[in-house]
């Protein structure tokens, strides 16, 4: 039993690190979006995103940015 424990617990600080990496990146791409749409920069905001997610910027009625 104690062996078990000896193998389980740095798995679960393993774990717990990589839970809380996963949270660090998530917050930079979230502060990432929000510094670059307060900056008027489409191309930052959509650095983050995936190929297939569409962004579109429309601004006074006009589509002036668009990915694909």
């Amino acid at each position: 039993m104690k062996n078990l424990i000896l193998i389980i617990l740095p798995i679960l600080a393993f774990v717990y690190q990589i839970k809380q990496d996963i949270k660090e990146h998530q917050k930079q791409v979230i502060e990432n979006y929000i510094k670059s749409y307060n900056d008027f920069d489409s191309s930052g905001m959509t650095k983050s995103l995936t190929d297939n997610v569409i962004f579109e910027n429309i601004s006074n009625g006009n589509l002036n940015f668009r990915t694909e």
